[in-house]
């Protein structure tokens, strides 16, 4: 898809950027067992389950809430600097899916699900962080929502909006 975008932004003469999402969550996310792994561990923990890591938890991901994402997507319209560039938006730091499982269950009030080890989904991927060096440079972004405060938001909206299992 990227080298369509360079090639007919060079071929008609239009400027275009391409952003490249790592691990987006948030209120409003898609709920099923293909989800995202924070959207599958609130939905676990808020309806009592068991929060299912598969395999060790070691996998470590660089998670970004949807709100940066927008504003990272407003800045590369906005901004001169940022046409014919390809820009990753991701969060800053990598996280372990169990720290995960853990940060979730002391941000989710009253959640008493227990953490469980499942075997291990076939195909994995061990890290995903993208480097946001060009994001930093390029758009002067960086995220402005925190793990935790996006992980409380993300739960009270399913909690909300959404029937549970």
């Amino acid at each position: 898809g990227e080298m369509y975008i360079q090639s007919f932004s060079k071929s008609y003469g239009l400027d275009a950027t391409i952003l490249r999402y790592f691990n987006v969550y948030g209120p409003r996310q898609a709920y099923s067992e293909y989800s995202g792994v924070i959207s599958i561990f609130v939905n676990q923990a808020l309806a009592g389950d068991s929060i299912k890591i598969e395999g060790d938890g070691k996998q470590t991901r660089s998670f970004i809430h949807v709100s940066d994402v927008s504003r990272a997507t407003q800045l590369a319209g906005e901004l001169k600097s940022a046409i014919g560039a390809i820009i990753n938006v991701s969060g800053p730091s990598l996280v372990s899916i169990l720290q995960l499982a853990k940060i979730l269950k002391e941000n989710i009030e009253g959640c008493q699900s227990e953490i469980v080890h499942v075997e291990p989904r076939v195909g994995d991927v061990k890290d995903s962080i993208g480097n946001i060096e060009r994001a930093q440079k390029l758009l002067g972004f960086s995220t402005e929502i925190p793990l935790e405060r996006g992980l409380k938001e993300t739960a009270a909206w399913y909690e909300n909006h959404l029937p549970l299992k």
